[in-house]
C-alpha cells in the first residue's frame, strides 16, 4: 500500500486499474480510492473473473489539500493476491 498527500484541493476521477492476472472463476477484485485511515470513496472498480482491466469513468471525489490518500485493493474469497497497476486523474480546484 502506498499513501500520498494531495498537494492541493482537487477532484479525483477516471480511475483505471490493471491486474497482472484475472481473478479465478466466480471471484472478484475491488480497488477503492480511500482517505484517512478507513474512509472508502465512491471512486472504485470491481474486476470479475476473466477480466484484468476496469475503469470508473463516472464517479469523482473532491479531496482536501494535504489529505492522506491511498488505493485499497480487496480480493474475494480465493482470488489470491494480484499486482495492481492503477492511475487516476487529479484536477486542482482553485
Amino acid at each position: 500500500q502506498a499513501d500520498f498527500l494531495m498537494p492541493f484541493k482537487g477532484v479525483a476521477r477516471n480511475l483505471c486499474v490493471l491486474l497482472d492476472s484475472a481473478p479465478a472463476g466466480g471471484q472478484t477484485f475491488t480497488v477503492n480510492l480511500r482517505t484517512g485511515e478507513s474512509s472508502d470513496k465512491t471512486l472504485s472498480v470491481t474486476i470479475t473473473s476473466g477480466g484484468r482491466v476496469q475503469q470508473d469513468l463516472t464517479n469523482e471525489v473532491e479531496l482536501a489539500m494535504q489529505v492522506t490518500t491511498s488505493l485499497k485493493s480487496v480480493a474475494s474469497a480465493t482470488s489470491g493476491n494480484r499486482y495492481v497497476h492503477a492511475s487516476f486523474e487529479y484536477e486542482e480546484i482553485p
